[in-house]
């Protein structure tokens, strides 16, 4: 029992700097997720500040696609927690583990609702700084329907200029780090969390990163290699204007990428159009059906003809 109130059930998940819980909120009456500091780290310089950190800007996210903040505070030890909503599903990294990829629509369904979640929090000044598949959380709205959320803001900063000296300070995880953030050539932006999204988009197309690396050497040797081999080399569904897509997206110069998350969507939004009408339309060649290369994709993978929309960002606090 903590503070009075929440009844640890069972332990969801643990990382490098505190665990989640399964709880019960006796109070509300209703089953939440608690993430807990480690104890041992209460007294480590800059922890705590962090932990407090992430609560707070979590709680700046009123989105359908960022994991929502019920509340926080300090156990009766002195060990900070925060409460989160309690979600049914799993993490886009479980599902890769198991699937390898999703299909092309899923695919989209979940960038879009990561680009929704990015968009309500860049609009208050936010930068997640750590997107991959284990910060997204897959599982359904009301209506049954597929549902993206974002997940762990705990090294999100706000948007800042940064002294040449921070330039150093790289945090986020590597296969995912733009390139400039991991080269020190640039602050965190909009825009080097819109290459992580473009990364685990990538991941969920083709069963791989575009760059892979479990070193600090292997990155820099895959930056230094050339072009990003083209989806469509991996996925023979792939349209030419999906390769085009992953190919502004993960841009080096973050210039060259998508302008925002919003932009980054629409876009995908579009191009996704092309997957099912050039699968729609693809002939016999010669008389025999191209067996080796899908024509059309599953009805499962078929997007809803409705338009696009997004939950407008709001302006950065003037604080």
């Amino acid at each position: 029992m903590l503070v009075e109130r929440y009844v640890l059930a069972k332990c969801l998940g643990e990382g490098a700097a505190g665990a989640v819980w399964l709880a019960r909120d006796r109070k509300l009456g209703v089953d939440v997720a608690l993430k807990l500091l480690r104890p041992e780290l209460v007294e480590v310089a800059g922890m705590f500040e962090r932990f407090a950190r992430e609560s707070d800007l979590s709680a700046r996210m009123l989105s359908p696609n960022v994991v929502k903040v019920l509340g926080g505070g300090l156990t009766e030890a002195g060990v900070p927690y925060i409460v989160y909503e309690e979600l049914d599903g799993e993490d886009l990294a479980s599902k890769l583990r198991r699937a390898k990829r999703l299909s092309l629509g899923d695919m989209a369904t979940v960038v879009i609702h990561i680009c929704r979640g990015l968009s309500r929090a860049h609009g208050v000044g936010v930068l997640h700084n750590d997107i991959k598949p284990e910060n997204v959380f897959l599982t359904k709205d009301t209506s049954g329907n597929l549902l993206a959320k974002l997940l762990d803001f705990g090294v999100a900063e706000m948007m800042r200029k940064r002294a040449p000296s921070e330039l150093h300070e790289v945090v986020g995880t590597l296969e995912y780090i733009a390139p400039e953030v991991f080269l020190g050539l640039h602050a965190p932006s909009p825009q080097s969390d819109i290459y992580s999204v473009a990364v685990a988009a990538y991941e969920c197309c083709t069963g791989r990163c575009p760059r892979p690396a479990t070193s600090v050497g292997e990155l820099i040797l895959a930056l230094a290699s050339g072009p990003i081999e083209p989806a469509s080399a991996s996925r023979l569904e792939v349209t030419p204007e999906l390769d085009a897509w992953f190919e502004r997206a993960l841009q080096d110069d973050p210039e060259d990428r998508f302008e925002s998350a919003r932009a980054m969507a629409e876009s995908l939004h579009t191009v996704m159009a092309t997957v099912t009408d050039r699968g729609s339309s693809r002939r016999l060649i010669d008389g025999e059906q191209r067996a080796a290369r899908p024509t059309s994709m599953a009805p499962s993978e078929r997007r809803p003809g409705t338009g696009y929309s997004m939950i407008p960002g709001r302006e950065p606090d003037s604080e």
